[in-house]
C-alpha cells in the first residue's frame, strides 16, 4: 500500500487562507522594507552609532587596519604604522593619538572598510608664529564646499545617468548604498553572461557603493563578489551614521563623488580626483565660471551666454561619462568619448533633462 505524501500546506479550508494571509503579510512587509529600509534604518544606525573614535594622550594600540585603497594610499593611511615607526626611530614623540571602539574595531577585522565621516580633500598648511600662512597645498584643489554649490543641472545629469532614485525625499528612511530593483537587474544579467561571455551588461552600483570601491577597495576596483559586498556593507553603515534618517547624508554622497571621481593622471600634474580639477585638468576650464554659467540665472541669455552655457555643460557631462573608464577616455582613445557624450545628451534631452 502506497504511503500518502504530507502536504506542505494545512488541511483545513481555513488553514489555507490563514496561510496566504500569512505569507501575503510577508511579502508586503519585505516589499515595504525594500522601499522605505526603515528597518534597515533602526538597526544600522544603531550598530554605526558605535562606531566611534576618541583623541586621548599618548600613542594608541587600538587603530583598525587601514584598507589599501587609493584614497588610504594617497592620504597615508595605509602607511600610517610605517610613518609612525620612522617618527619615533628620528626622536618624536606621540602626544596624542586617536582610540577607535570595540565595534570599529570588530569590523574592520571582518574586513569592512573603517566607517566615519570622511573629507573629500586634504592638505598641508604652513603658518608663521603670527598665524600667516607661509606654505598651503590641497588635494584635489577644486572641490565644492556644500551640497548647494553644485549646479542644480549637474546634480540632476549625474543622478539620471548613475543613481535617478538616491535623493528621493518620499522615503526619509531609504539606505542609499542598494538600489534594489536596479541590483536585482544587474545579477540576472550577470548570470546571463554565463551563456554569452561577450554580453555587455550595466552594473547596479549606487553613488555610495562606487564612492566605496575608487577610494577603499584595492586599486579603486571591484575584482570579485566578496569586494561588491564588502562596499555595499561599509556604504550603508556610513550612511547611517548621523542615525535612521539618511536625507543629509545621500546629499553629502553625492557632494563627496561629484568632489572625489577618479580621472586619470595628467603629466606634470599627476593623479586627477574631483569634478573640479577635471574641468581645470583636461579642458583648462574655470572652476568658477563654469560653475557660475551653470547655476540658474535671473537674466534672460543671449545667443554668446548660451553657446558659452553649453560648452560648459558638455565638458561636465564628458567628465561624468569619462570616469568609468578614465585611461581609456581621457589618455588612450578621446576621440571614443565624443559619441558616447552625443548619445548621452540625445538621452538627457528627450527625458526633459537639459533644454534642446
Amino acid at each position: 500500500m502506497s504511503r500518502r505524501r504530507p502536504s506542505l500546506l494545512p488541511a483545513t479550508p481555513a488553514g489555507r487562507w490563514t496561510a496566504v494571509a500569512v505569507l501575503g503579510v510577508v511579502v508586503f512587509a519585505v516589499a515595504a522594507e525594500l522601499g522605505t529600509s526603515y528597518l534597515q534604518g533602526r538597526v544600522l544606525s544603531a550598530v554605526a552609532g558605535r562606531m566611534t573614535y576618541r583623541i586621548e594622550p599618548g600613542p594608541s594600540d587600538t587603530l583598525p587596519r587601514a584598507p589599501l585603497g587609493p584614497y588610504d594610499v594617497r592620504l597615508g593611511y595605509a602607511r600610517l604604522p610605517a610613518m609612525v615607526g620612522s617618527a619615533k626611530a628620528a626622536g618624536f614623540r606621540i602626544v596624542a593619538q586617536a582610540r577607535s571602539s570595540a565595534t570599529l574595531l570588530d569590523a574592520a577585522r571582518h574586513g569592512l572598510y573603517p566607517v566615519y565621516r570622511e573629507k573629500s580633500a586634504a592638505g598641508l598648511r604652513v603658518v608663521d608664529r603670527d598665524g600667516r600662512t607661509v606654505f598651503e597645498a590641497r588635494y584635489p584643489r577644486r572641490v565644492y564646499a556644500r551640497f548647494e554649490d553644485i549646479p542644480p543641472i549637474v546634480v540632476d545629469t549625474l543622478l539620471r545617468i548613475e543613481n535617478r532614485e538616491l535623493l528621493d525625499t518620499r522615503f526619509p528612511y531609504r539606505n542609499p548604498a542598494v538600489e534594489w530593483d536596479r541590483f536585482a537587474l544587474a545579477f540576472l544579467q550577470q548570470g546571463a553572461r554565463v551563456l554569452d561571455p561577450d554580453r555587455k551588461v550595466p552594473g547596479g552600483s549606487t553613488l555610495a557603493t562606487q564612492l566605496e570601491k575608487f577610494r577603499h577597495t584595492s586599486g579603486g576596483r571591484t575584482a570579485r563578489p566578496r569586494d561588491k559586498l564588502v562596499q555595499m556593507v561599509s556604504a550603508s553603515l556610513r550612511a547611517y551614521l548621523d542615525g535612521p534618517l539618511t536625507e543629509t547624508a545621500r546629499r553629502r554622497i553625492v557632494l563627496d563623488y561629484v568632489n572625489s571621481i577618479p580621472l586619470a593622471a595628467f603629466p606634470e600634474h599627476g593623479e586627477v580626483n574631483g569634478l573640479g580639477d577635471g574641468l581645470e585638468v583636461w579642458y583648462g576650464a574655470d572652476f568658477d565660471a563654469v560653475n557660475a554659467l551653470l547655476h540658474p540665472g535671473g537674466v534672460a541669455p543671449d545667443d554668446a551666454l548660451l553657446a558659452e552655457r553649453a560648452i560648459a555643460y558638455r565638458e561636465v557631462l564628458s567628465l561624468l561619462v569619462a570616469h568609468r573608464r578614465p585611461a581609456l577616455y581621457l589618455l588612450a582613445r578621446p576621440e571614443a568619448l565624443d559619441p558616447l557624450v552625443d548619445a548621452h545628451l540625445r538621452l538627457l534631452e528627450d527625458a526633459g533633462a537639459v533644454p534642446h
